[in-house]
Protein backbone atom coordinates (compact mmCIF):
# COMPACT_ATOMS: atom_id res chain seq x y z
CA UNK A 1 0.00 0.00 0.00
CA UNK A 2 1.36 3.43 -0.85
CA UNK A 3 1.32 6.28 1.59
CA UNK A 4 0.24 9.75 -0.05
CA UNK A 5 1.00 12.76 1.50
CA UNK A 6 -1.98 15.58 1.85
CA UNK A 7 -0.60 17.73 0.04
CA UNK A 8 -0.16 15.28 -3.12
CA UNK A 9 -4.07 14.64 -2.81
CA UNK A 10 -6.34 16.52 -5.78
CA UNK A 11 -7.92 19.62 -4.16
CA UNK A 12 -10.96 18.52 -5.79
CA UNK A 13 -11.10 15.20 -3.36
CA UNK A 14 -9.66 16.54 0.00
CA UNK A 15 -8.99 13.60 2.39
CA UNK A 16 -12.46 13.70 5.15
CA UNK A 17 -11.51 14.46 8.64
CA UNK A 18 -13.90 11.22 9.57
CA UNK A 19 -11.88 8.50 7.13
CA UNK A 20 -9.98 6.11 9.89
CA UNK A 21 -6.03 6.19 9.70
CA UNK A 22 -4.48 4.30 7.69
CA UNK A 23 -6.61 4.32 4.63
CA UNK A 24 -5.44 5.81 1.18
CA UNK A 25 -7.35 8.72 -0.26
CA UNK A 26 -7.49 8.89 -2.97
CA UNK A 27 -7.20 5.14 -3.74
CA UNK A 28 -3.97 4.45 -5.52
CA UNK A 29 -5.38 4.00 -9.19
CA UNK A 30 -1.87 3.35 -10.57
CA UNK A 31 -2.25 0.22 -9.03
CA UNK A 32 -5.24 -0.64 -10.91
CA UNK A 33 -3.54 0.42 -14.19
CA UNK A 34 -1.66 -3.03 -14.07
CA UNK A 35 -4.99 -5.74 -13.80
CA UNK A 36 -2.99 -7.61 -15.79
CA UNK A 37 -5.85 -10.50 -16.10
CA UNK A 38 -8.11 -7.60 -18.05
CA UNK A 39 -11.28 -9.03 -16.68
CA UNK A 40 -12.53 -5.87 -15.92
CA UNK A 41 -12.29 -4.77 -19.38
CA UNK A 42 -14.67 -7.44 -20.16
CA UNK A 43 -18.24 -6.46 -20.74
CA UNK A 44 -19.76 -9.88 -19.63
CA UNK A 45 -20.59 -11.98 -16.09
CA UNK A 46 -17.46 -12.83 -14.47
CA UNK A 47 -17.57 -16.13 -12.50
CA UNK A 48 -14.92 -15.93 -10.48
CA UNK A 49 -13.58 -12.91 -8.32
CA UNK A 50 -10.54 -11.02 -9.38
CA UNK A 51 -8.14 -8.43 -8.53
CA UNK A 52 -7.35 -9.51 -4.97
CA UNK A 53 -3.92 -8.27 -5.34
CA UNK A 54 -4.24 -4.87 -6.71
CA UNK A 55 -6.54 -4.61 -4.11
CA UNK A 56 -4.95 -5.26 -1.28
CA UNK A 57 -1.60 -2.97 -3.11
CA UNK A 58 -4.66 -0.26 -3.15
CA UNK A 59 -6.40 -0.61 0.23
CA UNK A 60 -4.39 -2.64 2.52
CA UNK A 61 -4.12 -6.18 3.50
CA UNK A 62 -6.35 -5.11 6.48
CA UNK A 63 -8.99 -3.74 4.93
CA UNK A 64 -9.64 -5.96 2.58
CA UNK A 65 -9.73 -9.05 4.64
CA UNK A 66 -12.25 -7.26 6.69
CA UNK A 67 -14.50 -6.37 3.21
CA UNK A 68 -14.13 -10.41 2.26
CA UNK A 69 -15.57 -11.17 5.58
CA UNK A 70 -19.03 -9.95 4.48
CA UNK A 71 -18.73 -11.64 0.96
CA UNK A 72 -19.63 -15.33 0.92
CA UNK A 73 -19.71 -15.97 -2.69
CA UNK A 74 -18.65 -12.77 -4.39
CA UNK A 75 -17.46 -13.07 -8.06
CA UNK A 76 -16.47 -9.60 -9.06
CA UNK A 77 -13.68 -7.22 -8.76
CA UNK A 78 -12.01 -7.12 -5.44
CA UNK A 79 -10.56 -3.39 -6.03
CA UNK A 80 -13.79 -2.01 -7.28
CA UNK A 81 -16.37 -3.09 -4.49
CA UNK A 82 -13.43 -2.28 -1.92
CA UNK A 83 -13.17 1.45 -3.82
CA UNK A 84 -17.30 1.69 -3.50
CA UNK A 85 -17.45 0.93 -0.04
CA UNK A 86 -14.76 2.99 1.33
CA UNK A 87 -16.46 5.85 -1.61
CA UNK A 88 -20.07 5.11 0.69
CA UNK A 89 -18.29 5.70 3.99
CA UNK A 90 -16.85 8.32 2.95
CA UNK A 91 -19.89 9.92 2.16
CA UNK A 92 -22.16 8.90 5.22
CA UNK A 93 -19.79 10.04 7.53
CA UNK A 94 -19.63 13.56 6.08
CA UNK A 95 -23.89 13.41 5.49
CA UNK A 96 -23.40 14.47 2.04
CA UNK A 97 -26.24 13.84 0.40
CA UNK A 98 -26.12 15.84 -2.91
CA UNK A 99 -24.32 14.77 -6.60
CA UNK A 100 -21.04 15.12 -4.99
CA UNK A 101 -21.66 12.40 -2.38
CA UNK A 102 -20.18 9.64 -4.61
CA UNK A 103 -17.29 12.18 -6.10
CA UNK A 104 -14.25 9.58 -5.75
CA UNK A 105 -16.76 7.40 -7.24
CA UNK A 106 -17.40 8.83 -10.48
CA UNK A 107 -14.33 10.70 -10.74
CA UNK A 108 -12.25 7.22 -11.25
CA UNK A 109 -15.35 4.32 -12.12
CA UNK A 110 -17.80 6.95 -14.16
CA UNK A 111 -19.00 7.66 -17.75
CA UNK A 112 -15.27 7.73 -18.31
CA UNK A 113 -13.85 4.86 -17.12
CA UNK A 114 -11.94 2.59 -19.48
CA UNK A 115 -12.79 -0.53 -17.09
CA UNK A 116 -16.59 -2.13 -16.51
CA UNK A 117 -17.86 -2.52 -12.86
CA UNK A 118 -18.09 -6.09 -11.68
CA UNK A 119 -19.41 -6.16 -8.52
CA UNK A 120 -21.48 -9.82 -9.45
CA UNK A 121 -22.77 -11.45 -6.33
CA UNK A 122 -21.43 -8.64 -3.88
CA UNK A 123 -23.44 -8.21 -0.45
CA UNK A 124 -24.93 -4.40 -0.34
CA UNK A 125 -27.25 -4.75 1.73
CA UNK A 126 -28.60 -1.12 3.20
CA UNK A 127 -26.05 0.28 1.01
CA UNK A 128 -26.12 3.86 0.84
CA UNK A 129 -25.88 4.83 -2.92
CA UNK A 130 -27.71 7.72 -3.42
CA UNK A 131 -26.85 9.14 -6.87
CA UNK A 132 -24.71 6.49 -7.76
CA UNK A 133 -23.56 6.28 -11.42
CA UNK A 134 -23.67 2.46 -12.14
CA UNK A 135 -24.41 2.53 -15.45
CA UNK A 136 -23.56 -0.80 -17.62
CA UNK A 137 -22.14 -2.47 -13.94
CA UNK A 138 -22.63 -5.71 -13.20
CA UNK A 139 -24.67 -6.65 -10.43
CA UNK A 140 -25.80 -9.73 -11.53
CA UNK A 141 -27.09 -12.03 -7.96
CA UNK A 142 -26.06 -9.06 -5.72
CA UNK A 143 -27.92 -8.40 -2.80
CA UNK A 144 -29.19 -5.02 -2.40
CA UNK A 145 -31.74 -5.41 0.01
CA UNK A 146 -33.30 -2.06 1.65
CA UNK A 147 -30.10 -0.71 -0.10
CA UNK A 148 -30.83 3.38 -0.86
CA UNK A 149 -29.89 3.78 -4.66
CA UNK A 150 -32.51 7.21 -5.10
CA UNK A 151 -31.61 9.13 -7.97
CA UNK A 152 -29.66 6.68 -9.10
CA UNK A 153 -28.37 6.10 -12.87
CA UNK A 154 -28.37 2.54 -13.58
CA UNK A 155 -28.98 2.69 -17.36
CA UNK A 156 -28.35 -1.02 -19.35
CA UNK A 157 -27.22 -2.03 -15.52
CA UNK A 158 -27.07 -5.72 -14.60
CA UNK A 159 -29.12 -7.15 -12.02
CA UNK A 160 -30.20 -10.58 -13.39
CA UNK A 161 -31.40 -12.55 -10.33
CA UNK A 162 -30.82 -9.91 -8.00
CA UNK A 163 -32.40 -9.17 -4.32
CA UNK A 164 -33.65 -5.80 -4.47
CA UNK A 165 -36.44 -6.35 -2.06
CA UNK A 166 -37.57 -2.83 -0.02
CA UNK A 167 -34.51 -1.48 -2.08
CA UNK A 168 -35.25 2.14 -2.76
CA UNK A 169 -35.33 3.23 -5.95
CA UNK A 170 -36.99 6.45 -5.99
CA UNK A 171 -36.68 8.44 -8.99
CA UNK A 172 -33.83 5.94 -10.50
CA UNK A 173 -33.28 5.64 -14.08
CA UNK A 174 -33.54 2.26 -15.24
CA UNK A 175 -33.22 2.86 -18.71
CA UNK A 176 -32.74 -0.18 -20.55
CA UNK A 177 -31.77 -2.44 -17.56
CA UNK A 178 -31.52 -6.00 -17.09
CA UNK A 179 -33.80 -7.22 -14.25
CA UNK A 180 -34.97 -10.72 -15.46
CA UNK A 181 -34.95 -12.70 -12.37
CA UNK A 182 -34.68 -10.17 -9.93
CA UNK A 183 -36.46 -9.82 -6.51
CA UNK A 184 -38.33 -6.23 -6.15
CA UNK A 185 -40.64 -7.68 -3.69
CA UNK A 186 -42.00 -4.26 -1.38
CA UNK A 187 -39.33 -2.17 -3.37
CA UNK A 188 -39.67 1.68 -3.61
CA UNK A 189 -40.25 2.79 -7.76
CA UNK A 190 -42.04 5.56 -7.08
CA UNK A 191 -41.11 7.81 -10.54
CA UNK A 192 -38.42 5.67 -11.46
CA UNK A 193 -37.71 5.18 -15.21
CA UNK A 194 -38.21 1.69 -16.45
CA UNK A 195 -38.62 2.30 -20.31
CA UNK A 196 -37.43 -0.34 -22.44
CA UNK A 197 -36.28 -2.44 -19.25
CA UNK A 198 -36.13 -5.82 -19.11
CA UNK A 199 -38.31 -7.31 -16.48
CA UNK A 200 -38.89 -11.18 -17.49
CA UNK A 201 -39.26 -13.04 -14.39
CA UNK A 202 -39.24 -9.87 -12.35
CA UNK A 203 -41.72 -10.24 -9.66
CA UNK A 204 -43.32 -7.33 -8.36
CA UNK A 205 -44.77 -8.32 -4.60
CA UNK A 206 -46.10 -5.34 -2.96
CA UNK A 207 -43.96 -2.96 -5.31
CA UNK A 208 -44.66 0.53 -5.53
CA UNK A 209 -44.68 1.78 -8.86
CA UNK A 210 -46.51 5.23 -8.17
CA UNK A 211 -45.89 7.74 -11.11
CA UNK A 212 -43.25 5.21 -12.42
CA UNK A 213 -42.42 4.91 -16.41
CA UNK A 214 -42.71 1.80 -17.72
CA UNK A 215 -43.39 2.10 -21.72
CA UNK A 216 -42.23 -0.54 -24.03
CA UNK A 217 -40.46 -2.33 -21.18
CA UNK A 218 -39.17 -5.95 -22.58
CA UNK A 219 -41.35 -8.54 -20.73
CA UNK A 220 -44.81 -9.12 -18.93
CA UNK A 221 -44.57 -7.31 -15.64
CA UNK A 222 -46.27 -9.34 -13.48
CA UNK A 223 -48.04 -7.60 -11.29
CA UNK A 224 -48.79 -8.84 -7.41
CA UNK A 225 -50.14 -6.34 -4.93
CA UNK A 226 -48.39 -3.61 -6.78
CA UNK A 227 -48.90 -0.08 -6.21
CA UNK A 228 -49.85 1.43 -9.62
CA UNK A 229 -50.78 5.03 -8.97
CA UNK A 230 -50.89 6.93 -12.21
CA UNK A 231 -48.24 4.17 -13.44
CA UNK A 232 -46.91 4.99 -17.34
CA UNK A 233 -47.79 2.29 -19.04
CA UNK A 234 -49.43 1.32 -22.70
CA UNK A 235 -53.17 1.08 -22.65
CA UNK A 236 -52.36 -2.04 -24.92
CA UNK A 237 -50.07 -3.49 -22.52
CA UNK A 238 -49.88 -7.16 -23.08
CA UNK A 239 -49.12 -7.99 -19.34
CA UNK A 240 -51.92 -10.92 -17.86
CA UNK A 241 -53.82 -8.06 -15.56
CA UNK A 242 -54.26 -5.59 -18.33
CA UNK A 243 -55.12 -8.17 -21.20
CA UNK A 244 -57.78 -9.17 -18.34
CA UNK A 245 -59.15 -5.91 -17.60
CA UNK A 246 -59.45 -4.99 -20.85
CA UNK A 247 -60.91 -8.32 -22.12
CA UNK A 248 -63.40 -8.67 -19.96
CA UNK A 249 -64.75 -4.99 -18.42
CA UNK A 250 -66.18 -2.06 -20.31
CA UNK A 251 -67.97 -1.97 -23.40
CA UNK A 252 -66.27 -5.56 -24.23
CA UNK A 253 -68.87 -7.04 -22.82
CA UNK A 254 -71.84 -5.57 -24.77
CA UNK A 255 -69.78 -6.91 -27.64
CA UNK A 256 -69.43 -10.51 -26.48
CA UNK A 257 -73.26 -10.27 -26.00
CA UNK A 258 -73.80 -8.90 -29.71
CA UNK A 259 -71.54 -12.07 -30.68
CA UNK A 260 -73.85 -14.47 -29.01
CA UNK A 261 -76.44 -12.93 -30.16
CA UNK A 262 -74.92 -13.21 -34.46
CA UNK A 263 -74.50 -17.09 -33.15
CA UNK A 264 -77.97 -17.78 -32.54
CA UNK A 265 -79.28 -15.79 -35.33
CA UNK A 266 -79.56 -18.52 -37.84
CA UNK A 267 -80.96 -21.55 -35.13
CA UNK A 268 -83.61 -18.74 -33.84
CA UNK A 269 -84.33 -18.02 -37.55
CA UNK A 270 -84.44 -22.00 -38.75
CA UNK A 271 -86.73 -22.35 -35.55
CA UNK A 272 -89.32 -19.55 -36.39
CA UNK A 273 -89.60 -20.12 -39.76
CA UNK A 274 -90.60 -23.53 -38.72
CA UNK A 275 -92.72 -22.67 -36.37
CA UNK A 276 -94.63 -20.62 -38.64
CA UNK A 277 -95.42 -22.88 -41.36
CA UNK A 278 -96.43 -25.69 -38.79
CA UNK A 279 -98.86 -23.31 -37.00
CA UNK A 280 -99.99 -22.37 -40.79
CA UNK A 281 -101.06 -25.67 -41.72
CA UNK A 282 -102.59 -26.44 -38.38
CA UNK A 283 -104.63 -23.85 -38.62
CA UNK A 284 -105.75 -24.59 -41.67
CA UNK A 285 -106.50 -28.07 -40.52
CA UNK A 286 -108.81 -27.04 -37.47
CA UNK A 287 -110.43 -24.28 -39.11
CA UNK A 288 -111.05 -26.91 -42.28
CA UNK A 289 -112.83 -29.57 -39.42
CA UNK A 290 -114.93 -26.47 -38.27
CA UNK A 291 -116.51 -26.09 -41.59
CA UNK A 292 -119.46 -27.32 -43.15
CA UNK A 293 -120.42 -31.35 -42.31
CA UNK A 294 -119.93 -31.71 -46.71
CA UNK A 295 -116.17 -30.89 -45.65
CA UNK A 296 -116.28 -27.54 -47.52
CA UNK A 297 -113.01 -25.84 -47.56
CA UNK A 298 -112.56 -22.32 -45.36
CA UNK A 299 -112.94 -19.42 -47.23
CA UNK A 300 -115.51 -21.38 -49.66
CA UNK A 301 -118.24 -22.31 -47.61
CA UNK A 302 -120.03 -19.56 -45.84
CA UNK A 303 -123.99 -20.15 -44.09
CA UNK A 304 -124.75 -16.65 -44.89
CA UNK A 305 -123.75 -16.95 -48.10
CA UNK A 306 -124.97 -20.23 -49.02
CA UNK A 307 -128.65 -18.60 -47.54
CA UNK A 308 -128.28 -15.57 -50.02
CA UNK A 309 -127.46 -18.09 -53.04
CA UNK A 310 -130.30 -19.93 -52.05
CA UNK A 311 -132.23 -17.30 -52.31
CA UNK A 312 -131.31 -15.37 -54.91
CA UNK A 313 -131.93 -19.13 -56.87
CA UNK A 314 -128.88 -19.74 -58.40
CA UNK A 315 -128.66 -22.00 -60.86
CA UNK A 316 -127.64 -26.02 -60.66
CA UNK A 317 -124.43 -25.23 -62.72
CA UNK A 318 -123.30 -22.23 -60.52
CA UNK A 319 -123.63 -24.82 -57.43
CA UNK A 320 -121.59 -27.64 -59.84
CA UNK A 321 -118.78 -25.13 -59.79
CA UNK A 322 -118.62 -23.93 -56.48
CA UNK A 323 -118.52 -27.76 -55.19
CA UNK A 324 -115.87 -28.35 -58.09
CA UNK A 325 -113.73 -25.67 -56.64
CA UNK A 326 -113.79 -26.79 -53.20
CA UNK A 327 -112.73 -29.89 -54.12
CA UNK A 328 -109.99 -28.82 -56.08
CA UNK A 329 -109.24 -26.46 -53.03
CA UNK A 330 -109.39 -29.08 -50.56
CA UNK A 331 -107.18 -31.82 -52.46
CA UNK A 332 -104.59 -29.29 -53.25
CA UNK A 333 -104.56 -28.42 -48.92
CA UNK A 334 -104.71 -32.27 -48.71
CA UNK A 335 -101.51 -32.75 -50.79
CA UNK A 336 -99.25 -29.80 -49.08
CA UNK A 337 -100.48 -31.47 -45.67
CA UNK A 338 -99.09 -34.82 -46.67
CA UNK A 339 -95.77 -33.28 -48.36
CA UNK A 340 -95.46 -31.42 -45.21
CA UNK A 341 -96.01 -34.40 -42.96
CA UNK A 342 -93.45 -37.33 -44.76
CA UNK A 343 -91.14 -34.25 -44.75
CA UNK A 344 -90.98 -32.75 -41.34
CA UNK A 345 -91.18 -34.67 -37.82
CA UNK A 346 -92.26 -32.47 -34.64
CA UNK A 347 -89.48 -31.87 -32.77
CA UNK A 348 -88.72 -29.87 -29.56
CA UNK A 349 -87.62 -26.61 -30.76
CA UNK A 350 -84.48 -26.33 -28.44
CA UNK A 351 -83.46 -29.30 -30.70
CA UNK A 352 -83.57 -26.87 -33.83
CA UNK A 353 -81.58 -24.30 -31.91
CA UNK A 354 -78.65 -26.58 -31.05
CA UNK A 355 -78.57 -28.20 -34.47
CA UNK A 356 -80.09 -31.86 -33.97
CA UNK A 357 -82.26 -31.92 -37.34
CA UNK A 358 -79.25 -31.18 -39.22
CA UNK A 359 -77.47 -33.69 -41.12
CA UNK A 360 -73.99 -33.40 -39.21
CA UNK A 361 -76.26 -32.76 -36.16
CA UNK A 362 -72.74 -34.28 -34.09
CA UNK A 363 -71.04 -31.36 -35.28
CA UNK A 364 -73.62 -29.02 -34.91
CA UNK A 365 -74.45 -29.46 -31.01
CA UNK A 366 -70.30 -29.93 -30.32
CA UNK A 367 -70.09 -26.08 -31.31
CA UNK A 368 -73.43 -25.05 -29.91
CA UNK A 369 -71.98 -26.87 -26.46
CA UNK A 370 -68.84 -25.05 -27.14
CA UNK A 371 -70.09 -21.63 -27.35
CA UNK A 372 -72.72 -22.46 -24.72
CA UNK A 373 -69.23 -24.03 -22.33
CA UNK A 374 -67.87 -20.35 -23.76
CA UNK A 375 -69.91 -17.70 -22.79
CA UNK A 376 -70.40 -19.35 -19.17
CA UNK A 377 -66.82 -18.51 -19.01
CA UNK A 378 -66.43 -15.45 -20.19
CA UNK A 379 -69.55 -14.58 -17.50
CA UNK A 380 -67.65 -16.32 -14.92
CA UNK A 381 -64.45 -13.88 -15.89
CA UNK A 382 -66.06 -10.86 -16.43
CA UNK A 383 -67.63 -11.00 -12.72
CA UNK A 384 -64.24 -12.02 -11.30
CA UNK A 385 -62.48 -9.48 -13.01
CA UNK A 386 -64.75 -6.71 -12.36
CA UNK A 387 -64.60 -7.65 -8.46
CA UNK A 388 -60.80 -7.16 -8.65
CA UNK A 389 -60.61 -4.40 -10.66
CA UNK A 390 -63.18 -2.82 -8.52
CA UNK A 391 -60.96 -3.15 -6.26
CA UNK A 392 -58.33 -2.20 -7.82
CA UNK A 393 -59.22 1.44 -8.37
CA UNK A 394 -60.15 1.97 -5.26
CA UNK A 395 -56.39 1.33 -3.55
CA UNK A 396 -54.69 1.95 -6.84
CA UNK A 397 -53.06 -1.75 -5.95
CA UNK A 398 -53.62 -4.58 -8.65
CA UNK A 399 -54.34 -8.11 -7.01
CA UNK A 400 -51.96 -10.89 -6.39
CA UNK A 401 -50.50 -13.90 -8.86
CA UNK A 402 -53.16 -15.87 -7.09
CA UNK A 403 -55.95 -13.91 -7.57
CA UNK A 404 -55.58 -13.57 -10.99
CA UNK A 405 -53.39 -16.08 -12.11
CA UNK A 406 -54.18 -18.69 -10.17
CA UNK A 407 -51.99 -20.73 -6.93
CA UNK A 408 -49.87 -22.24 -10.16
CA UNK A 409 -48.28 -19.10 -11.46
CA UNK A 410 -45.03 -18.76 -13.07
CA UNK A 411 -43.09 -17.59 -10.15
CA UNK A 412 -45.12 -19.90 -7.06
CA UNK A 413 -43.53 -22.85 -6.12
CA UNK A 414 -45.32 -25.29 -8.19
CA UNK A 415 -45.77 -23.28 -11.53
CA UNK A 416 -47.57 -24.83 -15.20
CA UNK A 417 -50.45 -26.28 -15.77
CA UNK A 418 -48.70 -29.68 -14.81
CA UNK A 419 -48.64 -28.47 -11.15
CA UNK A 420 -52.39 -27.79 -11.35
CA UNK A 421 -53.40 -31.30 -10.59
CA UNK A 422 -51.53 -31.57 -7.80
CA UNK A 423 -52.54 -28.65 -6.29
CA UNK A 424 -56.11 -29.27 -6.33
CA UNK A 425 -55.65 -32.23 -4.68
CA UNK A 426 -53.87 -31.00 -2.12
CA UNK A 427 -56.31 -27.61 -1.51
CA UNK A 428 -59.04 -30.53 -1.48
CA UNK A 429 -57.16 -32.03 1.45
CA UNK A 430 -57.18 -28.79 3.01
CA UNK A 431 -60.53 -27.98 2.54
CA UNK A 432 -61.59 -31.37 3.66
CA UNK A 433 -59.71 -31.03 6.46
CA UNK A 434 -60.52 -27.68 7.99
CA UNK A 435 -64.34 -28.50 6.90
CA UNK A 436 -64.79 -32.09 7.81
CA UNK A 437 -66.78 -31.23 11.16
CA UNK A 438 -69.39 -28.84 9.39
CA UNK A 439 -69.54 -30.85 6.35
CA UNK A 440 -69.08 -27.53 4.24
CA UNK A 441 -66.88 -28.06 0.86
CA UNK A 442 -65.71 -25.07 0.00
CA UNK A 443 -63.21 -25.90 -3.08
CA UNK A 444 -63.02 -23.78 -6.17
CA UNK A 445 -61.13 -25.47 -8.97
CA UNK A 446 -61.36 -22.48 -10.97
CA UNK A 447 -59.18 -20.78 -8.29
CA UNK A 448 -56.56 -23.18 -8.64
CA UNK A 449 -56.77 -22.98 -12.38
CA UNK A 450 -56.87 -19.05 -12.39
CA UNK A 451 -58.54 -16.60 -14.42
CA UNK A 452 -55.52 -15.92 -16.62
CA UNK A 453 -55.77 -19.29 -17.42
CA UNK A 454 -59.62 -19.56 -18.14
CA UNK A 455 -58.91 -16.97 -20.41
CA UNK A 456 -56.20 -19.08 -22.59
CA UNK A 457 -59.06 -21.91 -22.07
CA UNK A 458 -61.39 -19.08 -23.79
CA UNK A 459 -59.51 -17.95 -26.54
CA UNK A 460 -59.26 -21.49 -27.82
CA UNK A 461 -62.87 -22.31 -27.45
CA UNK A 462 -63.36 -18.83 -29.46
CA UNK A 463 -61.93 -20.23 -32.76
CA UNK A 464 -64.25 -23.24 -32.63
CA UNK A 465 -67.07 -20.99 -31.99
CA UNK A 466 -65.90 -18.69 -34.85
CA UNK A 467 -65.50 -21.29 -37.47
CA UNK A 468 -68.76 -22.76 -36.37
CA UNK A 469 -70.46 -19.55 -36.83
CA UNK A 470 -69.24 -19.47 -40.41
CA UNK A 471 -70.21 -22.21 -41.05
CA UNK A 472 -73.86 -22.02 -39.90
CA UNK A 473 -74.37 -18.50 -41.20
CA UNK A 474 -73.09 -19.15 -44.65
CA UNK A 475 -75.53 -22.11 -44.88
CA UNK A 476 -78.19 -20.41 -43.55
CA UNK A 477 -77.37 -17.26 -46.13
CA UNK A 478 -76.98 -19.71 -49.30
CA UNK A 479 -79.05 -22.46 -48.81
CA UNK A 480 -82.63 -20.69 -46.93
CA UNK A 481 -85.28 -19.81 -49.82
CA UNK A 482 -87.76 -17.29 -48.54
CA UNK A 483 -90.86 -16.40 -50.60
CA UNK A 484 -90.40 -12.44 -52.33
CA UNK A 485 -92.61 -10.54 -54.51
CA UNK A 486 -91.87 -11.34 -58.36
CA UNK A 487 -90.31 -8.54 -60.18
CA UNK A 488 -92.47 -6.99 -62.87
CA UNK A 489 -91.02 -5.29 -66.06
Amino acid sequence: MKNQDDTNQPEEFPRPNELPEGLPWPPDTDAYKRDTDGKARLDETSEQPFNDAVAREAFGDEYVDQLKDLQEEYHGDWWCLAFLRLAEQVAVQTEDKGEGRLGVWRRFCGPSRTVFIHLENANLMEAHLENADLRSAHLENANLMSAHLENAKLRHVHLENANLMSAHLENAVLFYAHLEEAKLGSAHLEEADLRGSHITGCRFLSTNLDNAKARHINGKILFDGTLVKRLDIEGNSRNPWSVLRNKYTGPMYLVNLGLLLIFLLPHLGEAAYLTAVSTGYDSVQIEYAKSDPDNSPIGVEDPKAVVVEEEAGYSAYAEAIKQDVNAAITNTIDEHRLEFDATHDDVKVWKVMIGYTQRAWMWYITATFLMAFYNILRAYLTMQVSILRDQEERVWRTPTLAEYYGLCHPLSDRPGWKAIPGVMFNEASICFRENRVSGLWRLNPLRVIGLWRIHQIVKVILWFAAASFVVRMGAWLLWTQVPVPKIIP
